[in-house]
């Protein structure tokens, strides 16, 4: 997960739901979680962006797409 890309082509997917789980609880465990949210999701850089607008994106859309 620490590549980008790789990072990106996984994203959405169930299939890697443990696999970021497991990474995001060693990253903060490792760093804090201040310094992982400040580099995931306000880094403003491309990576942070798209996390950032899925994380918000996923709360305002239905399961049905509404």
């Amino acid at each position: 997960m620490r590549n980008p890309e790789h990072l990106r082509k996984c994203l959405g997917t169930d299939e890697h739901y443990h696999d970021f789980l497991q990474y995001f609880e060693d990253e903060m465990n490792k760093n804090g979680w201040q310094a992982v949210v400040n580099e995931y999701l306000f880094a403003r850089d491309e990576r942070a962006d798209d996390m950032l607008a899925r994380m918000f994106g996923g709360r305002y859309l239905s399961p049905e797409g509404q």
